[in-house]
C-alpha cells in the first residue's frame, strides 16, 4: 500500500511531485572518443575507465598524446570541472566529479555535462549514480550477469527520480556532510597507516636499544640479529597439492581465496565461492587453520597477508594461498615482519609467470627473515600491534559511517526522508 503524498513508479515509491525521467532527457551524455591515438613521452593525459577509482581519477599510469589530438578528441568530449565520468568498459562506474586546474582527454568513459543545466544537480546526480536505483537497473539490463561493458545507450536510458532542483541541491548538500565525516576518517586512516608503515621499518632495521650493527643480506642489522629463511622456522602448508579446486556447489560451504579475507582474518561470506562439505572435511583432514595462523597470498595477489581470527563456521582455502605456522619465532613478529617492505623486496626474484605472477612454496619457504632475540621480538610486536589496533578502530568507524550513509541515501533519494 502506497502511503499518502507518494506513488508508486517503474524505480519505486517516490513523492507524487516528483517525476522519473529518462537521464538523457535532462542531462547531456556524451562518451570519449572511439580513436585510438599515438601516445608521446609527454602531453595531455589519456584518461580511460581504469584510471577511475573512488578517490577520483588516477594519473599515476597514464598515456600522454599531443596538443593537436586533445583538441581533437575536446570537439566531441570535452571535460570541464563539474562535469561526471562514469567507467564504460573494464572498470564500470566509479563515477567521479571533475576538479582538476589541468585539461585531458578521455577514451571508454561516459561524460555527463552540467554547464548551465537548470534541471538536475551534479552532486545530486553523482549520487544517484553510486545508489541501488541505478544498480539495479543495470543488473536488469544485463540479466544479472557480471558487467564488463555498459553502452552509452544503457546510461542515457537510465531512469531517475527527478525532485525540484532546491531539492536535490539539499540533498546532496545532506550526503556532501556525511560524505566529508568519511573523507575526514580517511585522512586519519593514511595518517596512521604512515606512522606504522615508518615503525615498522624503524623497528626491523634498528631494533630497540642497539649500539652495534652489522651488514646482512637484508641490509644492516643489531649485531644480536639472524637472518634465516622462512621455511626453517616455520611449517608453510599447501592446502590444494594437487591445485585443483573442488566443484562448486550452489548452496555449499565457503571456498575461500586470499580476496575473501581482510587483514585481521574477517572472511567475506558473500564474495567465496561455495563448495560441498564433504571437500571441506577433506582439506581440514591434512590442514588445520588456528587462530592467528597466518596466510600468505601466492597468486595474484602474492604477498597479500591476512591472520587466521576463530571460525564458528566450516570452510576450505583456495590454492592461492599457502598457510604459514609458526614455530621457532614470536607468531606476531612473523605476521608483521611478512607484511614488511624487507618480504616485499623479494618477490622478484623468487615468483613465476609474466601474466600471473605466482609465488611457489619451495620458493615461499626461501623468503630471508630477520629474528632479534625472542624478547625484543615481543617487544617489536606489540608496539606494531598497538598501531594495528588503532587502524582497526579507524576502520570500523569508517565502516560505520558508510553503512549510515548507504541509509541515508536510500531514503533522501526516494523521498522517504523530505528535507
Amino acid at each position: 500500500m502506497v502511503t499518502y503524498g507518494y506513488k508508486d513508479t517503474e524505480i519505486g515509491v517516490i513523492p507524487i511531485e516528483w517525476e522519473v525521467v529518462k537521464l538523457e532527457t535532462v542531462c547531456d551524455v556524451r562518451d570519449g572518443t572511439h580513436e585510438s591515438p599515438k601516445y608521446k613521452k609527454d602531453g595531455i593525459p589519456f584518461i580511460t575507465s581504469k584510471h577511475l577509482t573512488d578517490n577520483g581519477v588516477d594519473f599515476s599510469d597514464v598515456n600522454y598524446i599531443s596538443i593537436d589530438d586533445h583538441i581533437n578528441f575536446s570537439k566531441r568530449s570535452l571535460v570541464e570541472n563539474g562535469d561526471i565520468l562514469f567507467g564504460m568498459i573494464g572498470t564500470i562506474g566509479k563515477p567521479l566529479i571533475v576538479n582538476y586546474n589541468f585539461k585531458f582527454s578521455i577514451k571508454n568513459v561516459a561524460l555527463l555535462k552540467f554547464k548551465n543545466n537548470t534541471k538536475l544537480n551534479n552532486s545530486f546526480t553523482l549520487n544517484l549514480l553510486k545508489s541501488t536505483i541505478i544498480d539495479k537497473q543495470f543488473s536488469k539490463l544485463s540479466n544479472g550477469g557480471v558487467q564488463s561493458f555498459i553502452a552509452l545507450g544503457m546510461i542515457r536510458s537510465l531512469k531517475i527520480p527527478l525532485p525540484p532542483l532546491k531539492e536535490q541541491e539539499k540533498i546532496a548538500d545532506i550526503l556532501s556532510t556525511a560524505d566529508e565525516k568519511i573523507d575526514a576518517i580517511d585522512l586519519q586512516i593514511q595518517k596512521a597507516e604512515t606512522l606504522k608503515k615508518g615503525l615498522l621499518q624503524k623497528l626491523l632495521s634498528e631494533g630497540i636499544g642497539h649500539s652495534e650493527f652489522k651488514d646482512s643480506e637484508l641490509g644492516k642489522i643489531p649485531e644480536s640479529w639472524e637472518v634465516v629463511e622462512l621455511g626453517s622456522i616455520s611449517d608453510i602448508l599447501d592446502p590444494h597439492p594437487s591445485h585443483r579446486a573442488p566443484k562448486e556447489e550452489a548452496n555449499g560451504y565457503p571456498f575461500v581465496g586470499i580476496g575473501d579475507i581482510s587483514e585481521s582474518g574477517i572472511i567475506n561470506l558473500s564474495s567465496a565461492r561455495k563448495i560441498s562439505l564433504n571437500d571441506v572435511i577433506k582439506q581440514n583432514d591434512c590442514i588445520q587453520i588456528n587462530e592467528n595462523d597466518i596466510g600468505f597470498g601466492r597468486v595474484a595477489s602474492v604477498g597479500k597477508i591476512i591472520k587466521f581470527t576463530k571460525y564458528d563456521f566450516p570452510f576450505a582455502l583456495s590454492p592461492t594461498m599457502a598457510v604459514v605456522k609458526a614455530k621457532q619465532i614470536n607468531n606476531s613478529f612473523l605476521y608483521q615482519f611478512l607484511s614488511s617492505t624487507f618480504t616485499k623486496k623479494q618477490f622478484k626474484n623468487l615468483t613465476s609467470g609474466s601474466t600471473r605472477i605466482a609465488l611457489g612454496i619451495q620458493n615461499l619457504r626461501k623468503i630471508l627473515i630477520l629474528i632479534p632475540p625472542l624478547e625484543e621480538q615481543k617487544q617489536i610486536a606489540n608496539i606494531l600491534s598497538t598501531a594495528d589496533e588503532k587502524l582497526e578502530v579507524l576502520r570500523a568507524k569508517k565502516e560505520k559511517y558508510e553503512t549510515l550513509k548507504k541509509g541515508l541515501l536510500q531514503k533522501l533519494l526516494s523521498g522517504e526522508v523530505r528535507v
